[in-house]
């Protein structure tokens, strides 16, 4: 059964994983809804410093790319200069919202439900005028049988997720790359607050600042906490990922593939309210190391926040 919704673009955004990308690809082209919808891909630039190799593979995607540019409502950015995940994301959301009223975005490591953009869609309209709801999440960790006690489809997290995901002019519009500091690292009350998104949270956070990732992921999450902000999560997965590899950005560490693809038709609420339960055990999903969860204690218990620099 089709929705007769608005259909909001889709923006993809790739670097040197062809293998992937043509899954995400194949996947996104048997989509319901797929039809008469606009797709804007956007390549990022060659990175002057790497290596032989994966400079051949990120010519092998340009090549792909150009070959499959006259694609009906498809248009193709391809960026002469290195931008980085963050920044290549960042801007290219911000570009498409300045003239739209919503965006659906996708990495390059993504295979689709074909109900994923009827979902996606059906839930941008639902929730568009939900003041304190800032994205949609196409993924979830969830699996059947671990959620039988929720009476609902969907449900909040004060947290977005990135693999798949969707959000609004209004609410990306007062978001800012490299819009945090050395004082927010020195709020424990704030960070302890933080953590009701997962432990790794905080973490991430100084990782960014001190420049050990690239993320934008985790200033958006920061940015959403801010403003009291949750995202909307389907119960069961319309997302799988397929980008964990030595290509992966920030996902080289794990292996195989994350999540399951649910097909079922998922009643959107209009009347969501937190349910503590669900998420004190969506959150057990977020964990961090040993060792990590130690350095984590010593940086938000400020033994080591003084130092930052």
């Amino acid at each position: 059964m089709m929705f007769d919704f608005h259909r909001s673009t889709v923006a993809i955004f790739a670097y040197n994983r062809l293998d992937t990308l043509q899954c995400l690809w194949n996947s996104l082209l048997t989509c319901e809804g797929i039809d008469s919808r606009s797709v804007i891909i956007f390549h990022d630039g060659l990175n002057a410093h790497t290596s032989e190799i994966n400079q051949k593979k990120w010519q092998v995607v340009r090549d792909w790319l150009v070959s499959i540019s006259d694609y009906p409502n498809l248009e193709i950015r391809f960026s002469d200069s290195n931008k980085g995940l963050a920044n290549s994301i960042f801007y290219g959301v911000s570009e498409i919202l300045s003239r739209e009223d919503s965006v659906i975005v996708l990495e390059d490591d993504l295979i689709l439900a074909q109900s994923f953009l009827q979902f996606m869609d059906e839930a941008l309209h639902t929730y568009k005028n939900t003041e304190n709801i800032y994205s949609i999440s196409g993924y979830s960790h969830f699996k059947k049988g671990n959620w039988i006690h929720s009476n609902r489809d969907v449900f909040l997290y004060p947290r977005p997720n990135s693999w798949g995901w969707a959000t609004w002019a209004k609410s990306w519009k007062g978001f800012q790359l490299n819009d945090y500091g050395k004082s927010d690292l020195q709020n424990y009350k704030n960070l302890k607050k933080f953590q009701c998104g997962g432990i790794d949270l905080p973490w991430m956070l100084r990782n960014q600042f001190l420049g050990k990732i690239d993320s934008w992921a985790i200033q958006w999450t920061w940015y959403q906490f801010k403003n009291n902000g949750f995202s909307v999560y389907p119960i069961c997965s319309k997302v799988q990922n397929i980008g964990f590899g030595e290509d992966a950005t920030h996902t080289s560490r794990m292996d195989g593939v994350q999540g399951e693809i649910c097909e079922d038709r998922l009643e959107l609420s209009s009347d969501l309210v937190i349910d503590e339960e669900l998420m004190l055990k969506y959150r057990k999903y977020f964990k961090l190391g040993l060792l990590t969860r130690f350095k984590n204690l010593w940086f938000m218990t400020g033994v080591r926040i003084r130092n930052l620099n």
